[in-house]
């Protein structure tokens, strides 16, 4: 599951998913030590992540940005309680993109201080 927060990609995965710890700048286990912003520096790992943890981060990473993270890869022990949990805590708004090209030009958007695709949601009543 990947998650983007103020344009810092969150990756949630499963405990028995292998990674390559040399792809890390900064591996925790959250068994052994607190996690605390200082130690959120360029591309992190997080291991033995609990629900408690995931909350925690989601309200570290919305107030306060981490100027230092690029990443956060979260290692879950319960990946399905903290999925349903994320479910709970956030709104889905189904949405669809496209990439409009005319010769050699795209179509972009500049939109909340970002350039972005046009896209568009699903209005209430209306079908897919």
């Amino acid at each position: 599951m990947n998650l983007f927060i103020n344009d810092i990609q969150v990756k949630i995965i499963r405990p028995e998913k292998n990674l390559d710890k040399r792809e890390f700048n900064t591996i925790i286990d959250a068994n052994k030590e607190p996690i605390t912003l200082a130690k959120l520096l360029h591309r992190t790992w997080i291991k033995h992540v609990r629900q408690a943890d995931v909350d925690k981060l989601l309200d570290v990473l919305d107030t306060t940005i981490p100027h230092e993270l690029i990443s956060l890869t979260l290692s879950v022990d319960d990946y399905t309680g903290v999925k349903k949990f994320l479910k709970k805590k956030f709104r889905v708004i189904k949405a669809a993109g496209g990439l409009v090209k005319k010769s050699d030009k795209y179509l972009m958007i500049y939109r909340m201080k970002k350039w972005d695709l046009p896209k568009g949601k699903l209005y209430l009543g209306e079908k897919n």
